[in-house]
């Protein structure tokens, strides 16, 4: 082999040895832009990641806080507060879960969408609540001091019938004056000692599976209505017995009563009209304020709209009030 051969020899496995390794650089190369293009892209997910547990961390804590903020001394207020509060934490427990696998980040942030909304949803119900909470402390203030009025305006007015009755004895005979003085003490003992009522409080509950109550406002959600109210201290009114008839007016002006519950009429000693009421309550009345309670469970369901509720006591309507079913 002559020294020309030689050399064409070792130019063409020179040659070849570059491509080799032109070929062997190009694939670490790429190779190189494939790994850098996954460490990115995990970058990425790992700031996105930490930006929803941050996001999520913000949003429950002071969901948390406003909630907290919220509490009044009203126990059922107070209770739904914390039920709203467990709610938030199975939320937020959900997120976390999901944010652990980075596959799950587009379900963590339809998730912490959802949260965001529900936390709105939840505060503005409860500061609803509150308001109507607040709204009916101040009826209640302002039954009480109606009462007072009330019993004032009794008590003149029976100054004022003595006085006259006073004047009149005069120019009756003896017979005339002593039928006229037991009639007009009939009504004015009848009237004076019908027995006010104050604090009339009307509460909707729903029945759970388990038999517990729950206050509710929706007329779907509805299935039994209480009625509380409070007797007032009247010294004319004797110890014992007293019946409470309780009248339910629906939106529609009709009055709810079913026969066989116990409804019926009574018969209204201002104008002697008969007068349907829903149910009764016989107490054991003491001449001293106690709370009383009546239960109205309907065999349909409630319609939505404002109901007007009535109290009569011998005949005269001794407390009214109304409660509103969305």
């Amino acid at each position: 082999m002559n020294n020309r051969t030689k050399r064409d020899r070792l130019s063409a496995i020179a040659i070849i040895a570059i491509l080799i390794l032109l070929v062997v650089n190009a694939y670490l190369m790429y190779d190189k832009f494939n790994n850098d293009k996954i460490i990115e892209q995990q970058n990425q997910e790992l700031k996105e990641a930490n930006q929803l547990k941050n996001d999520l961390e913000e949003e429950y804590y002071e969901a948390i806080s406003e909630l907290e903020g919220l509490k009044t001394d009203n126990e059922d207020l107070n209770q739904l507060i914390e039920e709203q509060k467990n709610k938030l934490k199975d939320r937020k427990d959900q997120i976390d879960n999901l944010l652990v696998d980075k596959r799950n980040l587009a379900a963590a942030r339809v998730k912490l969408n959802e949260l965001k909304n529900n936390i709105d949803d939840y505060l503005i119900e409860i500061e609803r609540l509150t308001a109507e909470n607040q709204a009916l402390n101040a009826d209640n203030q302002n039954l009480k001091q109606e009462n007072q009025v009330l019993t004032n305006k009794v008590n003149e007015e029976r100054n004022q019938r003595t006085a006259l009755e006073e004047e009149k004895e005069d120019l009756l005979t003896d017979q005339e004056r002593l039928k006229q003085k037991q009639e007009e003490m009939l009504k004015k003992i009848n009237r004076a000692s019908v027995i006010e009522v104050g604090d009339l409080i009307v509460e909707g509950f729903k029945m759970n599976d388990n038999g517990k109550l729950r206050s509710r406002r929706r007329a779907r959600n509805i299935d039994l209505l209480k009625v509380c109210f409070t007797t007032s201290s009247n010294p004319v009114a004797q110890s014992g017995k007293e019946t409470f008839h309780l009248r339910i007016i629906n939106p529609i002006g009709e009055t709810i009563a079913v026969e066989t519950m116990g409804s019926g009429v009574i018969q209204s000693q201002v104008n002697q009209e008969l007068i349907r009421f829903t149910t009764f309550t016989e107490v054991d009345y003491r001449q001293e304020p106690e709370q009383y309670c009546l239960d109205w469970k309907p065999l349909t369901p409630f319609m939505e709209g404002l109901y007007e509720i009535e109290l009569y006591n011998k005949g005269y309507r001794a407390g009214k009030t109304t409660f509103e079913m969305r």
